[in-house]
Order: structure tokens, then C-alpha cells, then sequence
């Protein structure tokens, strides 16, 4: 909320300082200023109170995942009191391995933060994670936090690959016409990856109205989609927004129906409804 909305959350009282889109450098450099204006008007990504006045600094430049050291997990104590029961497994982590997403869809506060940025973790690392969170600290299953995670086919078939080896069923966010446009072979990789469950943007049940959201899919990339995960094993999550202001009863009747259509293809399907406001 501070990052797309910095004016309203600096009016609250109670806030001093706030850092917009990335905040772990901008809080060092924080930390360690004297809390002078001079010192405060260096800091880039800042939002502060100048003498009672909202102040904005420059933005921040975009960092990737890889600049940053691992997670120190072991410094939170007992990382067990973390892992917590799911669909996936009796002991489920959770993981950010990229940043930011390629894509505009009009609806989503992603593309204001990131503004169709995206920077991915090397497979290597994401490996290393899933191993430091399952031999040291006893995970069983993980969910990726990634605002997508499948970013490129041949990317995301380096990925699964070094993901394969440990074992861990696994969630994340995807779209519908990356996962329709993958190969054969990278569905076999998925398989082998061990990915569970997915949650999908479907988001409306008509072409034109997935153009006015400049979601880039398709009805039919949902469509394949829901097939593609029946014969690979995996659950999708499909995700709708109902009565768009174009014609909303009727948009969300024609939703209604797609979704009975999708749950035909894919009867495990899980659907999520969001209202447009």
C-alpha cells in the first residue's frame, strides 16, 4: 500500500518514513543516515516528513533477487513454527525466487510497483533454497510468491529442471497463455518438478473483455490451460472477475457458464470470484 499509495499513507500521523517499491537497501541507507534533510534527500525510494511537509525522493533503481544475500533463515529461531500444514504438504514454506512481471494487465498493482520489470533468481539458487528450507529446517512442500513465475518457456525449463531434484510439491502464480504455449517436454518437466496446484488469472469469460483488461490471454489459452493440467497432474486455480462495467449481469452470466465449461475439462478445478469496483 505505501508503494502505490505514498501520499495517503504518509498523511497518517503515526508514519515518519517510508520506503516505496523495493525496501532493503532504502532502509540501510536509513538507518544509517543522521536524520538531517541533507542526509533523508539522499536517500532514493524514500517518502519522508520535511519539517511536517510530505517530501518524495527519486525513485529507487530495480534490483534483482541474485544481488541480495539468501535469506537468513536460521535467524528467526525455530523456522518449524513457520512451516505450516496446506494442500501441498504437513509442513509447507514459502519463497520469493523472482520479482516483478513483464506483463500490463490494466488491473494490477504490479505493473504500477514494476512497471513491466521483472528479474528472476538463477535456477541454482532457487534449488539451494528448496534444499536449505527441507534438509535444515524439515519443509515438505513450498509455495512460490512470485507475481509469476513462469516468466519464458526456456527459462522456466532451466527452472523445473534444477527444481526436480528436490522433491518438493509446489504452488505459484502462472498465466494461461504461458502455460497453453508450453511443449510437450516442458510439461513433462513440470510433472517431474512435482507442481501441485497453480493459480491462474482466467479472469473473464470473453475475449473482448480480456482485451480491455490488457491481459494478453485468451479464452482459449484457459481453456487449454485447464486441459494441459488434467493430463499433467496439476490443480489449477482460476481466478475470475465478475460485472465488469460494460454489461456486468450479463458478463456474469457468461463467466458462470465458462466456469461450468472449465470444471467439465478439469472437475478438481478450483475457482476464485473477485467483484469489479
Amino acid at each position: 500500500f505505501p508503494s502505490l499509495y505514498p501520499a495517503a499513507a504518509l498523511n497518517a500521523p503515526y508514519v515518519d518514513f517510508l520506503a516505496r517499491g523495493q525496501g532493503e537497501d532504502t532502509l540501510l541507507e536509513l538507518l544509517a543516515s543522521d536524520r538531517s534533510a541533507a542526509s533523508l534527500g539522499r536517500i532514493a525510494g524514500l517518502s519522508w516528513k520535511d519539517g511536517g511537509a510530505p517530501t518524495h525522493n527519486p525513485e529507487r533503481a530495480f534490483r534483482g533477487p541474485d544481488d541480495y544475500p539468501a535469506f537468513p533463515y536460521g535467524r528467526l529461531g525455530d523456522v518449524g513454527r513457520y512451516l505450516r500444514p496446506s494442500f501441498l504438504g504437513r509442513r509447507t514454506a514459502a519463497h520469493q525466487a523472482a520479482i516483478g512481471c513483464r506483463y500490463r494487465c490494466a488491473f494490477c498493482g504490479v505493473v504500477s510497483m514494476f512497471n513491466g520489470t521483472t528479474r528472476l533468481s538463477r535456477p541454482a539458487r532457487i534449488a539451494a533454497a528448496m534444499r536449505t528450507l527441507r534438509v535444515e529446517h524439515g519443509a515438505t512442500a513450498i509455495q512460490f510468491y512470485d507475481h509469476n513465475f513462469f516468466d519464458r518457456e526456456d527459462s522456466s525449463a532451466e527452472i523445473l529442471d534444477a527444481m526436480a531434484p528436490e522433491a518438493l510439491p509446489w504452488w505459484c502464480y502462472a498465466r494461461a497463455d504461458a502455460l497453453a504455449g508450453f511443449s510437450a517436454r516442458t510439461w513433462e518437466r513440470i510433472r517431474a518438478s512435482k507442481l501441485r496446484m497453480a493459480y491462474i488469472g482466467a479472469e473473464a469469460a470473453s475475449d473482448s473483455v480480456l482485451r480491455s483488461m490488457r491481459k494478453g490471454a485468451t479464452v482459449d489459452h484457459t481453456l487449454e490451460t485447464a486441459r494441459r493440467c488434467l493430463e499433467y497432474g496439476v490443480i489449477p486455480e482460476f481466478s475470475f472477475v465478475l460485472g465488469g462495467p460494460q454489461d456486468p449481469e450479463g458478463e456474469i452470466e457468461k463467466t458462470f457458464t465458462f466456469i461450468r465449461r472449465l470444471k467439465k475439462i478439469h472437475p478438481a478445478s478450483e475457482i476464485i470470484l473477485y467483484f469489479y469496483s
